[in-house]
């Protein structure tokens, strides 16, 4: 029924009705047909957009969707686009909260989330979820231009410009400008721990035994970590190793396995009782994301260190802690656990 232009992430992604119309006459078999009147009867958004199309083909009218249509007003167009995935009415991710209200009646304010539920079906056992890049970055962008077009209405109702109102995001210019004075509170408050010798008498020791007594190195960040791994060469876990082969058919499965290793490595390395190499006393982590979709990490973090860190700074060969730690973890303990009934129970806050 539909179209989606997708090849080369340039630009937005684009749609259009396909010419042909699609009937159960022109269903090629009988298990075919009786999928089609199993969605019909069960999608209302692929109901809707199929009617859609049949009146486009009957009046000779142009197939084309635009941009406003597509990322705003058509809702839970994504059943039509890909059918096979979406079965049932329940299954939309772009149209969870219309569905909602018109099952249960509810009115009220609700703040869903199309990543989280897109996420849901990427680590269930249908892989096809995961498979489907194109889907996967339809759905990102509808979800940014849904937020955008919310925050500008919002910001007419108020009389104030839509950037005031999206600053929070890190498309914004003004994002930065918020993270760093995020950021100052907690610098001010490791300042007052490191006088503080009664509540805090590890980091006041500590301060005191630094060259010169040199405060700022404890109450600013002292470490940074960035991580931008290539797919290709990252430790997989034994069923996302055939992806290695062809990154673009699991790139999301890819990132998510990349951000939850990457996040059960740095809580194992922040933990209360310190490591070997440092002990973390407050911690920052923002993740921003490649053109391809590869999570790109940044850390920052206040810590007393029990080395000199710049031992562990760039691709030093003797000393690999992240990189045997990955190893660990992906060829044991994520082995393990996918072989369970709660594959990602590693991966829970």
């Amino acid at each position: 029924m539909f179209s989606l232009k997708l090849r080369v992430k340039v630009g937005l992604s684009t749609a259009h009705f396909k010419r042909t119309a699609v009937t159960e006459s022109n269903m090629p078999t009988p298990r075919a047909k009786a999928a089609f009147r199993y969605l019909l009867a069960n999608n209302k958004y692929y109901k809707k957009y199929w009617e859609m199309q049949k009146e486009l083909l009957e009046n000779d009218r142009i197939l084309t969707i635009s941009s406003f249509d597509l990322f705003i007003n058509y809702t839970g167009i994504e059943c039509a686009m890909y059918p096979v995935l979406y079965p049932e009415t329940a299954f939309t991710d772009t149209g969870i909260l219309q569905t909602y209200r018109d099952e249960s009646g509810d009115r009220t304010v609700r703040t869903v989330s199309i990543g989280h539920s897109w996420t849901i079906k990427v680590c269930s056992g249908v892989r096809a979820y995961g498979e489907s890049h194109h889907l996967a970055f339809f759905l990102y962008e509808k979800q940014l231009a849904m937020k955008y077009f919310a925050a500008h209405t919002r910001a007419q109702h108020f009389g104030i410009t839509a950037d005031i109102l999206t600053r929070d995001s890190q498309g914004s210019a003004g994002y930065w400008e918020i993270v760093q004075d995020s950021l100052a509170d907690p610098v001010r408050i490791q300042l007052g721990r490191c006088y503080d010798k009664d509540a805090h008498p590890d980091l006041y020791h500590y301060v005191r035994g630094l060259r010169g007594g040199a405060v700022w190195q404890v109450a600013f960040p002292n470490l940074f970590i960035t991580l931008a791994p290539a797919e290709w060469k990252f430790p997989l876990p034994y069923f996302l190793e055939p992806y290695k082969k062809n990154i673009c058919a699991g790139s999301y499965l890819i990132t998510l396995h990349i951000f939850y290793l990457t996040c059960t490595v740095w809580n194992f390395l922040a933990a209360r009782t310190g490591n070997r190499w440092f002990t973390v006393l407050e911690w920052v982590k923002k993740t921003e994301y490649q053109g391809r979709g590869t999570e790109h990490t940044h850390i920052a973090a206040w810590v007393m260190a029990h080395v000199i860190l710049l031992c562990l700074a760039g691709n030093i060969k003797k000393v690999r802690v992240v990189t045997y730690l990955l190893r660990y973890l992906a060829h044991q303990h994520l082995t393990d656990t996918c072989l369970s009934s709660r594959p990602l129970v590693l991966f829970s806050d």
